[in-house]
């Protein structure tokens, strides 16, 4: 009965994690550099797809690029820096990464798919891309260096392991 009840808690967790936080997190990352950069959120809805329309005072194109990037860049360096020797936070917090990773390679795809002229309807990728097409290679570098961070940062934390003395 103990390992069903585990079984059911790991579910939920990662299910929390995947459908409610992470998304949360995204759009948290959008708004927050939005309103460090003067703008404003116009509109933020969490059903049936979580989305968040911000409005810059400026048209400059860097700050849309921020705010753009913000949405994979916050949910990432959170979920690296964010530790615990609570095994359901640190479990909550492996979740986390696995679908920063997981955003990081779509990221990428994103990108690649850019260059070969296909474009994904709604990506924020893509609508990036849109917007300053030149720096491709610095978006590629950025998702790299990020995916590499998240990955070590998996690695260190010894995730079989630390799953198994629980089981």
């Amino acid at each position: 009965m103990k390992s069903i009840k585990q079984a059911v808690c790991f579910l939920l967790v990662g299910l929390l994690c995947t459908v409610i936080i992470y998304p949360l997190l995204h759009e948290l990352g959008h708004s927050l550099a939005a309103i460090a950069l003067g703008g404003e959120i116009v509109q933020l809805s969490w059903l049936p797809i979580p989305s968040v329309l911000c409005k810059m005072n400026s048209p400059n194109t860097s700050q849309y690029v921020i705010v753009g990037l913000s949405g994979m860049i916050f949910p990432a360096l959170l979920c690296i820096f964010v530790r615990s020797n609570r095994f359901w936070v640190w479990y909550l917090m492996f979740i986390m990464k696995l679908t920063a990773a997981w955003s990081l390679v779509l990221a990428g795809l994103s990108v690649f798919l850019f260059q070969k002229g296909i474009t994904l309807p709604n990506d924020d990728m893509t609508i990036i891309l849109e917007r300053a097409p030149d720096q491709w290679w610095i978006y590629a570098l950025l998702i790299i260096l990020l995916f590499l961070a998240v990955c070590l940062s998996v690695g260190k934390s010894k995730p079989v392991r630390r799953i198994i003395s629980v089981i």
